[in-house]
């Protein structure tokens, strides 16, 4: 049985570094965008944003510096940089392996390992900032179920550290699910009478501080550009049939390999 799982993840993986073997990586729009973010980062070491996301938004810089120690040393070639992305991809699967098996059993994260290894075979030649935020998510999850199973401060720390690498790294993904574990949080610390553990979440603005400061220093583009959106750009669209369109999509537009005529969203 395991000889049988290693042999097919072990495919996926070879199916996965398909393009870097042949000397090239898929050179969409957003990864020349990544690039000329690595080059920035080259030449000012600190920068406080990274890509800009829809709605006059940005996404963090951190998908950026991950993927910078790839950039150095295959020396600015973009096929380093998929062959980091293959290294990433195997990180991720050994991490996301051993928490499927503590949250739940080995079978679970035999099963978690093969089907996530063989939807990464569609995308390894293409990684942007939303597949870092897809990377934190099992984490993000393990550190809270931790917390509420210990009522350690420390996992509700880490989980925090990790909701906000999220926001970082999509802020469409990060925003929700941090606005979401605080909620819960709030209400589950002060049932167990543990209110003070609420104040872990001040850490967020520090986490997030980049953000912060880049919005000061431009007139607060970040903030208002985020009203904006929330009342949506489209005057066609209503903010109730933008949440109605958001929940369709999570019910029916979920990919499993490849979805629709454009290979599937993220």
């Amino acid at each position: 049985m395991f000889s049988l799982f290693l042999i097919l993840t072990g495919i996926n993986i070879f199916l996965s570094s398909w393009s870097v073997l042949y000397g090239d990586i898929n050179f969409v729009s957003d990864i020349a965008r990544d690039m000329f973010l690595l080059k920035e980062i080259e030449q000012k070491i600190v920068v406080l944003i990274g890509p800009r996301a829809s709605g006059y938004m940005f996404h963090g810089p951190l998908w950026s510096y991950i993927n910078y120690p790839g950039y150095v040393i295959g020396n600015g070639n973009p096929v380093a940089v998929g062959w980091y992305w293959i290294f990433l991809i195997i990180l991720f699967l050994v991490g996301g392996f051993t928490i499927a098996k503590r949250l739940f059993n080995k079978d679970t994260a035999l099963l978690f390992v093969l089907m996530t290894s063989l939807y990464l075979a569609f995308h390894a030649n293409s990684l942007s900032n939303p597949h870092g935020g897809m990377f934190a998510l099992p984490f993000f999850f393990f550190f809270f179920v931790r917390y509420i199973q210990a009522l350690n401060i420390r996992f509700l720390i880490i989980h925090i550290a990790i909701a906000a690498a999220m926001v970082q790294f999509q802020i469409a993904i990060g925003v929700p699910f941090l606005i979401l574990s605080a909620l819960f949080a709030t209400v589950f610390c002060i049932r167990k009478h543990k209110s003070t553990h609420i104040l872990a979440y001040a850490l967020v603005p520090v986490l997030l501080g980049n953000f912060i400061v880049f919005d000061m220093r431009h007139e607060f583009i970040i903030a208002k550009n985020a009203f904006r959106h929330l009342g949506t750009i489209d005057s066609n669209m209503t903010t109730w049939s933008l949440l109605i369109d958001r929940a369709r999509n999570i019910l029916t537009g979920m990919e499993f390999l490849r979805f629709g005529p454009p290979n599937g969203q993220m």
